[in-house]
């Protein structure tokens, strides 16, 4: 499934052969919509820091980025705090190593004991796995195995997109139903038929939470039931005659 498949899917459905340049704007719409309610594996993504990384950079979020899931140092787990407790941490150097992030005008700020320039972190590495977009049309993009960028962008340049009917991505592989409900709702909202954008509208959202759903399902797959901090190290607890 690519990009001119979808397309080509969504003038059957509406039965029109006149809406050809339009249909790229319902697909752009569908995708701005997917992908800020989105947080699957579908939509997943990690960039990584470390001491070949350029001075500052690791403080600028990726141009996709939506939603942090975690941020480590090193392999720890940082904990995310309003902007309010960051100034507070801050303004009064409470921290002596970095245990803490939060995000302010797409930008990540750390508590403490990182330096702006990665070139002095030694072995240190900073990782952000985080919810983005992957678009086949004009919205930015990460690098990935089926995205058509053709370099990796950095974080201080646009990621401008070639439309080609080739394209695709993660998502559309795993969910073209998806994209067609999402573009069809805005198709028919152009055509003013509110009652069937309506009923795309209704797929489009419970397939959004369906896969939703899933990712989460899947995160707990395979994992002993505990109780614990999301910041802290689980204490695994055991009853006798178990594995």
């Amino acid at each position: 499934m690519n990009y001119g498949d979808l397309k080509s899917d969504i003038a059957e459905w509406l039965n029109r052969t006149d809406l050809t340049d339009k249909i790229p704007r319902f697909v752009r719409f569908a995708e701005t919509e997917i992908f800020r309610e989105l947080r699957s594996r579908e939509n997943e993504f990690t960039v990584t820091y470390d001491n070949s990384t350029a001075a500052g950079a690791h403080l600028l979020l990726p141009e996709n980025f939506r939603e942090v899931k975690t941020v480590t140092w090193s392999g720890r787990v940082l904990r995310k705090i309003t902007s309010v407790d960051m100034e507070s941490r801050l303004g009064r150097n409470y921290d002596t190593t970095t245990t803490a992030f939060t995000i302010v005008e797409r930008k990540l700020v750390l508590s403490a004991g990182v330096d702006n320039d990665p070139a002095n972190w030694g072995e240190s590495t900073l990782e952000i796995t985080y919810y983005g977009t992957e678009s086949l049309d004009s919205l930015p993009v990460w690098q990935t195995p089926t995205n058509p960028v053709d370099s990796v962008p950095t974080e201080e340049t646009d990621t401008v997109i070639t439309q080609t009917d080739t394209n695709t991505n993660r998502l559309l592989e795993v969910a073209p139903d998806l994209y067609l409900a999402a573009s069809m709702k805005y198709a028919l909202l152009y055509l003013q038929k509110e009652g069937e954008a309506q009923m795309w509208h209704q797929q489009a959202q419970a397939k959004i939470e369906s896969i939703n759903r899933e990712s989460k399902r899947a995160d707990l797959a395979g994992s002993p039931n505990f109780v614990a901090n999301a910041y802290e190290e689980p204490n695994y607890t055991y009853s006798r005659g178990s594995v």
